[in-house]
């Protein structure tokens, strides 16, 4: 029989065993890996790779565009200019978020037969892509790309969607976490059509545009596998519709680029077999335009049928059918541009299909000569000059180069 002493020590040593266990039981709650619930509607899985947050003073709106000068002053050459991208400078933020997404938007809306591209072939791809872009930006910049349960904002009403939703604050949007869960609520949640909904939705997401490459088996015992074009969205192509790259291979759409079989084509395709997930990657293009347009399909680049030489061909000198347009006829204020891309490359880990992100920029000339460091103009001047035949009438250098290479020495201020 216990002692009245001994039975409020039982006691006492009993409540202190279960506040210990209480504490370890809320702790462990409070630090629950991302695998488990996180609301009703699903699981959140781990993301296949880690970014850090952007800093709390980061502010969209006051951030200005990569100053990308991808051009070289040297001899010209055509390599992969592959580079690494380390994972906290991919999908990026600036200050033309707002405008680039909404004419994005409104390019898919006018051309959608050309811009928003989908074969049943990539619907798992699709899938995990989406999921992939969506997760970086919720991890990358949070204060902007949120669970809408956390959204501070505004309330949650009736009228949120029966699906798992991220909230876009800077569209101030609502739209699905869950790609597999949306699908479900569409009325052929199979069709490439609904699919093509989850593309929509990540044209007005990211500034970049997005192609989704499939693996094809190589045909014979000696030959590599093809990557195949079959999914994505090209709002802002140049010299060329999308929609006719649909469902070819890597070699077959880069067909009308001088040199890109003879001396990067087997590259390249040895290189799309082995790059690995994890492995990013980023090169960059080119060119200069007199003109506004981001949508550019029959610019920019000679139309099919009107390149002058072989792509293949090396020629010193041929004649041209343009003629060279007028310095003093040209707004380098507000009409032509350096368009540059940055094209970023990885392979999603699941699908393990390739997965292109296209950032377009377009720079004023006056800008780069007014503005920035000597050597930008100097870089670009010799760039131009050093561009081969095939090469500069692939870039219609023949029309603009001439007045450019004027207004960069000051030679002319245009118009």
């Amino acid at each position: 029989m216990l002692g009245l002493v001994e039975y409020f020590l039982l006691i006492s040593s009993l409540a202190l065993l279960f506040a210990l266990i209480s504490r370890y039981i809320s702790r462990t709650a409070r630090h629950r890996p991302l695998t488990q619930p996180t609301s009703s509607h699903a699981t959140t899985p781990v993301p296949p790779f880690t970014v850090p947050a952007v800093d709390q003073s980061f502010d969209w709106s006051r951030e200005p565009p990569r100053p990308y000068r991808p051009y070289k002053s040297g001899p010209f050459h055509l390599t992969m200019g592959l580079q690494k991208l380390p994972t906290d400078d991919w999908l990026l933020l600036d200050r033309e978020y707002v405008r680039l997404t909404t004419e994005k938007r409104r390019v898919t809306e006018a051309n959608p037969l050309h811009t928003v591209l989908m074969s049943g072939a990539a619907r798992d791809a699709l899938v995990e892509a989406y999921t992939f872009c969506l997760d970086y930006l919720t991890m990358r910049y949070p204060q902007y790309f949120m669970d809408a349960e956390k959204n501070l904002h505004q309330s949650i009403d009736e009228k949120m969607p029966p699906y798992p939703c991220l909230y876009n604050a800077i569209h101030d949007e609502y739209i699905p976490k869950d790609p597999k869960a949306y699908l479900a609520t569409l009325d052929d949640p199979h069709s490439e059509e609904s699919y093509k909904h989850l593309i929509r939705i990540l044209v007005r997401t990211m500034e970049d545009d997005f192609l989704i490459l499939i693996r094809e088996d190589a045909q014979t015992p000696d030959s590599l596998p093809q990557y195949i074009l079959r999914c994505g969205s090209f709002s802002f192509p140049t010299g060329f519709d999308p929609a006719q790259k649909m469902n070819t291979p890597l070699a077959e759409i880069h067909k009308p680029v001088p040199f890109y079989r003879k001396k990067i084509g087997s590259a390249m395709d040895k290189f799309f077999v082995r790059i690995k997930p994890g492995a990013w990657v980023q090169r960059f293009n080119w060119g200069v335009q007199t003109h506004t347009d981001l949508y550019a399909p029959e610019s920019n680049h000679p139309a099919p049928g009107e390149m002058l030489c072989d792509p293949e061909d090396e020629p010193d000198d041929f004649d041209y059918s343009l003629l060279g347009i007028d310095a003093e006829k040209l707004d380098f204020t507000n009409g032509v541009f350096l368009r540059c891309e940055r094209q970023c490359l990885l392979r999603l880990p699941q699908t393990k299909a390739l997965l292109f992100t296209i950032r377009t920029y377009l720079t004023p000339l006056a800008q780069i000569r007014n503005q920035e460091p000597p050597e930008n103009s100097e870089n670009m001047i010799a760039a131009i000059e050093n561009l081969p035949p095939a090469m500069a009438h692939y870039k219609l250098a023949e029309e603009w180069g001439p007045a450019v290479i004027s207004y960069l020495k000051h030679e002319t201020d245009g118009i």
